[in-house]
């Protein structure tokens, strides 16, 4: 019998700086690891600054993590700050373009 434990994850969520308002996004961004992450990138975004987000690392995604990536965009709007994503994976893609959001991910 296999058995799953609910909320593991192989992959778990990182946040990395890589340099002054870039920070790269690795591992899963999903049901599982929505809550950590969502702490996690809300405590980087602020200001009137620029904030850019590589999402080069992350290996699966699923509807919990666009919701992620929407709430951040809008957390930004609010705050004045303008948020960039780039090397969005193709399964955030696809999801994002079922979704008709598209065309705010950038």
């Amino acid at each position: 019998m296999i058995s799953l434990k609910r909320g593991v994850s192989a992959h778990p969520f990182e946040l990395r700086g890589s340099e002054p308002g870039r920070y790269l996004l690795a591992g899963e961004l999903c049901f599982a690891s929505a809550e950590k992450a969502f702490r996690r990138v809300l405590g980087i975004i602020g200001g009137s600054g620029e904030t850019t987000l590589d999402l080069g690392g992350v290996v699966r995604a699923d509807s919990a993590g666009l919701a992620l990536l929407l709430e951040w965009q809008r957390q930004a709007e609010l705050r004045g700050s303008v948020l960039h994503y780039v090397n969005l994976p193709q399964q955030l893609r696809a999801i994002a373009h079922v979704a008709g959001v598209e065309d705010i991910l950038g």
